[in-house]
């Protein structure tokens, strides 16, 4: 059968039953100023867009599954404002095309995640889902309600967000897991960057946000510019930001002067980071616009890394990995770790467990030492467990992207560690660059074996 046929029967047969496009690529790791507005907007325009699709053609076709044309003019839109807002204006064909060559890639991946048999556990949902609406400032029933109110089934927007984790997921164990940076090269990349690495700031910032939809109207974005000049005329008559951003704001911290507490600079987004250089304690910047909106941010207090005491842990630990090929599933692994637990809690030996037991390659032959840990060292679920846990007691199991985890703490202390911020540094960017690299080969390979159709000229 011809690609042509072929697509054409799958656009007939198939009617109802769209591709899971995901909407939220990067979203939950964005600054809790902007999270909420993003999330609803997409989800809301997600839930228009294929109520108004039905009878569009099939303008692409990825293996077994078909990709619209009011799908590719929605992403369109998207990537369209996403790009106004950093000054790039591409033309009409070169906005088709990056939609198109977005939403292969997003079905790829999901395509290649069922077919290994990959999963989002309940746990993994409910952690996401309760990251979001920490950084939005929302309960999760505040957050469901908001969901609801923008026009989304809730269920959609659980089914967007699983998407995201699920391709996260398949990233994880693709290609971020076989990365490695060594001494050597992060020695390398400090002697070459030395002004990158020399602070990593932490800033106590305040924000006000005006908020309009990726889909708001010309008289909509003229709204809310007149009402983030009103802000300003009120800020340089002496006003305090935190009443301006009360009376203005449409963040959920509003009602808390819009005071976003201290962050990192690695946990800001690129136009907050802009923003602050070169601005002074005290001092408010100049209105930014994202995707979400008018924003205003001051910089309360800022601290960089020279006499960085922290808190560290020394800790051990036992892992077990997913081995779906052997047939195992997050449930049975989990019941291994009890049991092992169970082991432990009766007395046996911590560091011949780990010898026989432990999949993690690196420590298993100390025993599950790791050595003292830094916030920021390890993973999230596995950073929590360690400090939510007493020294010399046993972790229930924990589960991250790498599998379950038996953790002891056997030793804290306080630390300066302004060297080690540098290094550690030095290796995220190593890494980042080395895992954008094999990426692009992975993806490359994924759409060498698939079957992709484009029909543009018809």
């Amino acid at each position: 059968m011809s690609g042509t046929n072929r697509a054409c029967e799958i656009g007939l047969s198939t009617i109802g039953n769209y591709p899971k496009i995901l909407m939220f690529k990067s979203l939950l790791s964005r600054s809790p100023a902007i999270s909420l507005a993003l999330l609803l907007s997409w989800s809301l325009a997600v839930s228009q867009a294929f109520s108004s699709t039905t009878l569009d053609r099939a303008l692409v076709v990825v293996n077994d599954e078909v990709v619209t044309q009011g799908e590719i003019e929605f992403v369109k839109r998207q990537l369209g404002q996403e790009l106004e807002t950093k000054g790039i204006k591409l033309s009409d064909d070169a906005l088709t095309q990056r939609a198109i060559e977005k939403m292969i890639i997003e079905l790829l991946q999901l395509q290649e995640a069922e077919r290994i048999r990959l999963e989002v556990t309940p746990t993994e949902l409910d952690g996401a889902i309760t990251k979001i609406a920490q950084r939005t400032g929302l309960t999760l029933d505040q957050l469901k309600e908001a969901v609801i109110n923008q026009g989304l089934s809730y269920p959609q927007y659980l089914n967007n967000i699983r998407d995201e984790v699920l391709i996260s997921k398949l990233v994880d164990q693709m290609v971020r897991r076989k990365v490695d940076v060594s001494e050597e090269e992060i020695d390398n990349y400090i002697l070459q960057h030395p002004a990158e690495l020399q602070s990593n700031h932490r800033y106590d910032l305040s924000h006000l946000l005006v908020s309009f939809s990726k889909s708001a109207t010309v008289e909509e974005i003229e709204r809310g510019r007149e009402k983030i000049s009103q802000a300003v005329e009120l800020l340089e008559q002496g006003v305090a930001f935190s009443e301006v951003a009360r009376r203005f704001s449409d963040a959920a911290d509003a009602e808390k002067g819009g005071h976003l507490g201290w962050r990192q600079s690695e946990q800001l987004p690129d136009l907050y980071l802009k923003a602050l250089r070169g601005l002074s304690v005290g001092k408010v910047s100049d209105v930014l616009r994202s995707p979400a909106g008018f924003h205003l941010i001051r910089l309360n207090q800022q601290q960089g890394d020279e006499g960085a005491i922290v808190q560290q842990w020394r800790v051990r630990h036992i892992l077990k990995s997913v081995d779906r090929a052997a047939g195992q599933d997050q449930y049975s692994v989990r019941d291994e770790m009890l049991r092992l637990r169970h082991r432990l809690a009766n007395g046996e030996d911590f560091v011949k467990l780990a010898q026989t037991h432990s999949d993690d390659r690196r420590s298993r032959s100390n025993g599950g030492d790791l050595g003292w840990i830094s916030p920021g060292d390890v993973v999230p679920e596995f950073e929590e467990g360690i400090k939510e846990l007493p020294n010399n007691e046993i972790s229930q199991p924990i589960e991250s992207r790498y599998g379950f985890h038996l953790i002891q703490v056997t030793d804290t202390r306080r630390q300066d560690i302004g060297i080690k911020l540098a290094r550690n540094r030095a290796s995220r960017q190593l890494r980042a660059d080395k895992t954008k690299e094999q990426l692009e080969g992975w993806i490359s390979g994924l759409r060498s074996k698939a079957f992709i159709e484009i029909y543009l000229d018809q």
